[in-house]
């Protein structure tokens, strides 16, 4: 059971870029296997308001260690949702290819990088940092 603070940012428009940040605490879990990881967050903002993510996943890896037979269900509320990483200023969406790459370096930057959970046939989401997502993985 992971216990904390960190910042929440709701994202009512990511086509216009409109966003309220605010404090928040989280409980939850995060685990997982070779083949299988989970991670239960439920964020409460300083209004009181609650998030709850899901992303639960089943996977195995190929010959040269990719990941593969990716089966993913992730939500947000309950609601079918996807997980998409976003420019903290611009919310421009960052592509796996470029963090991967960002991985390569020795002290890899992730401090502009939201990562996401987008209702799915919205332009709305709920964003933490991905270093707190690293972090707490």
């Amino acid at each position: 059971m992971s216990i904390g603070n960190t910042r929440c940012t709701i994202v009512d428009s990511i086509i216009k870029s409109k966003t309220i940040v605010k404090a928040c605490t989280y409980e939850g879990a995060v685990g997982g296997s070779m083949s299988y990881a989970i991670s239960q967050l439920n964020f409460k903002l300083s209004n009181g308001n609650i998030y709850r993510t899901v992303d639960d996943a089943t996977f195995d890896f190929n010959t040269s260690g990719k990941i593969q037979n990716l089966k993913e269900t992730i939500s947000l509320n309950g609601k079918t949702a996807k997980v998409v990483r976003l420019h903290h200023k611009t919310f421009k969406k960052i592509s796996d290819k470029d963090i991967e790459s960002r991985y390569e370096s020795i002290k890899p930057d992730f401090s502009d990088v939201l990562q996401c959970f987008k209702y799915v046939k919205q332009d709305a989401a709920f964003c933490v940092s991905y270093e707190f997502i690293s972090r707490i993985s």
